[in-house]
């Protein structure tokens, strides 16, 4: 959700002014004895002034998938505390799991009432960040930094726009607070947590991790683990209304103490009528081998599915666990990927032979009434949130091939409602979450999306961030998807080198050419055998193994592959065709580095050709080649070169 400030901060200051010049000047006549009728404006001045500045005090700025807050949240005031003392003195906060315990503690429910206070107290600037998506940090920094206004700022380059609102947050004398929610590599939060900031902001992380897990020194540790026996009798007796019975203890102690599992089992109790009791004896028809989470939501799920529209929300919990935990939007829901999915899955058992997408929302409510995820219908960006724990407990339980025909029906939706283009900044928000949808999609137990080969989505979302020159975040994620190819396909697989090369593309795009040339090389070599010299894919390799050659400084090597590539352009798509003008640009530029400008200008003139009369001379790809060209004959006339019109009066 995005909110906007009504106005800016200096226009409330200048009211605040007005108001108070306004009292001193009505003082200051009375005690002058000016006459009754110069004073009539001084207070009609200042009452229209506090009007004013009240009516446009800031509604503040706050965005990202802020979870709403628990029913029965519990204070927490000795873990408070220790957040507030950290505060005191000018510290940022890490609230980490307890001797490392699994997640369901509640960090982010105590981080939620820090950001709901700070929303409630107006702060300019709320944001609250999934740090496990591939360049979700930066992301979010971006579109933060449009939203503040923050100096700097072009709107052309996410990571540019990001580091704007560092240094926004390092010299504003604005309210903020920016929360990171499950930190798992603290490698992809370090760079954008600042070593130093503003005092009037913080930022407050969550964590299962132990230790330090950013480069800031500002940072307290404050260790949150599982509900003391006085808060879990407080949870139940306020969420079950005094009808839980005798034995709240006891569900207690069997599910230790956790917060998540108490939520689950509150919930359960509360829509199905039953007390302590009596779910103590239904949890022990559970297996023996689940923990409390899992039997909970096994349970839970069970009864869900009974619910009117019978046999629908178990399989759209075990689509929606298949997604991003952090949020999917409600546009999922209406593809028809997932109402075939869903019927095919109610079918089997009895249920609907139907469904569309307010059969799914009557299910989708049913499952928030269970406590099994949360859905907010009027955020179409970040509409469905779930527990991680909740969802890897349904994964768990949720058989192979059910569960790969659920990840292949959420992935055939993501790539449906996907923006074409998705340039930034238009929609970066959105784009942002489907980007981390398809990267949780991409890494998911058992490879779904890898059968009976990659699915489009995998390629779809790398290439949207490699076309975002997001070079870091690129290579993680291709990186991913080699391993998820390679156990499933093989290292061979054309769609395992294709990830590979954009590895190695990612890392020219680094400035790390020397590390990509030897993966290059060995990528050409095997697409060689596999496809032939004239294969797309083969000459698509050719093409970044020029370019990482000439990079790196192996300039005869660059050559030479460059001249491969133009052969076979020349031989698949002819002459005249785009391609083929790419690639003898590529051989010029190779030419010019290995200090040979009359073989780059024979290259590139054809090109120059080509592209004015495709694109007209105003195209900026025209106007770049003819530019090289004009440099190319300086250069030659430079090295007494033999090219005729270099050495000419109107070269």
């Amino acid at each position: 959700m995005l909110t906007r400030s009504r106005k800016p901060a200096s226009a409330r200051r200048i009211a605040a002014v007005l108001a108070l010049g306004s009292l001193v000047a009505l003082v200051s006549g009375v005690v002058r004895g000016w006459p009754w009728w110069a004073l009539i404006p001084l207070p009609v001045i200042g009452v229209a002034a506090l009007v004013y500045r009240s009516r446009t005090a800031p509604a503040g700025v706050w965005m990202g998938p802020l979870p709403a807050q628990a029913p029965a949240f519990q204070p927490r005031g000795d873990l408070r505390a220790g957040v507030d003392a950290a505060r005191a003195e000018g510290r940022d906060v890490v609230l980490a799991s307890a001797d490392g315990r699994p997640g369901g503690v509640g960090t982010t429910q105590l981080a939620a009432w820090y950001a709901h206070q700070a929303v409630r107290d107006r702060a300019d600037l709320v944001v609250w960040v999934d740090p496990t998506g591939p360049e979700a940090v930066m992301s979010a920094f971006a579109m933060a930094a449009a939203l503040v206004g923050a100096p700097g700022r072009g709107e052309t380059d996410p990571e540019e726009d990001a580091r704007a609102l560092l240094d926004w947050l390092n010299d504003t004398d604005r309210t903020w607070l920016i929360v990171f929610d499950g930190i798992t590599d603290p490698e992809q939060v370090a760079e954008w947590w600042p070593q130093r900031h503003s005092p009037t902001g913080w930022f407050l992380a969550t964590t299962r991790l132990p230790g330090p897990i950013a480069s800031s020194g500002r940072a307290a540790t404050v260790e949150v683990g599982v509900f003391s026996a006085q808060e879990s009798r407080a949870y139940f007796t306020a969420r079950l209304a005094g009808v839980g019975g005798d034995a709240i203890d006891d569900v207690a102690a069997r599910l230790g103490q956790l917060p998540l599992a108490l939520s689950h089992a509150a919930a359960y109790m509360v829509n199905e009528g039953v007390d302590c009791r009596e779910y103590l004896v239904r949890l022990a028809d559970q297996s023996p081998d689940q923990d409390a989470v899992a039997a909970g939501v096994s349970l839970a799920a069970e009864a869900a599915n009974g619910q009117e529209p019978v046999g629908l929300a178990l399989p759209l919990l075990r689509l929606a666990a298949t997604l991003d935990p952090a949020a999917h939007p409600g546009a999922i829901w209406d593809a028809p990927e997932v109402a075939r999915y869903l019927a095919d899955q109610c079918t089997a058992t009895g249920g609907p032979e139907y469904v569309d997408s307010a059969e799914a929302a009557r299910a989708a409510a049913v499952l928030q009434a269970y406590g099994l995820l949360s859905v907010d219908p009027m955020n179409p960006i970040w509409t469905v949130r779930m527990h991680g724990d909740t969802a890897a407990a349904v994964r768990a339980a949720t058989p192979t091939t059910v569960h790969r025909a659920a990840a292949q029906a959420a992935a055939d939706a993501v790539l449906r409602i996907w923006p074409d283009p998705d340039d930034y900044p238009d929609g970066a928000a959105y784009v942002a979450v489907l980007r981390g949808n398809a990267a949780v999609l991409a890494g998911q137990e058992g490879d779904p999306l890898w059968h009976p080969e990659g699915h489009e989505l995998l390629f779809r979302a790398g290439m949207s961030l490699s076309m975002a020159e997001l070079h870091d975040a690129a290579e993680r994620y291709w990186r991913m998807l080699v391993d998820g190819g390679e156990r499933v396909l093989g290292p061979e697989h054309d769609d395992v080198l294709g990830a590979r090369r954009h590895v190695a593309t990612a890392m020219v795009g680094q400035g790390r050419a020397d590390e990509a040339l030897p993966l290059l090389r060995r990528l050409v070599a095997s697409l060689t055998e596999a496809n032939g010299e004239r294969d797309e894919t083969t000459l698509s390799a050719l093409e970044h193994l020029a370019v990482a050659a000439t990079a790196s400084g192996q300039t005869r090597e660059g050559v030479q592959v460059a001249e491969r590539l133009v052969a076979g352009r020349n031989a698949v798509d002819g002459p005249q065709d785009e391609k083929t003008l790419k690639a003898s640009w590529i051989l010029a530029t190779c030419y010019r580095f290995d200090g040979r400008p009359d073989d780059a200008i024979t290259s590139i003139q054809p090109v120059v050709a080509g592209y004015s009369a495709m694109w007209g001379l105003e195209h900026p790809d025209t106007w770049a080649v003819r530019q090289m060209l004009a440099a190319l004959r300086a250069e030659s006339r430079a090295v007494g070169g033999t090219d005729p019109k270099a050495h000419s009066a109107d070269a």
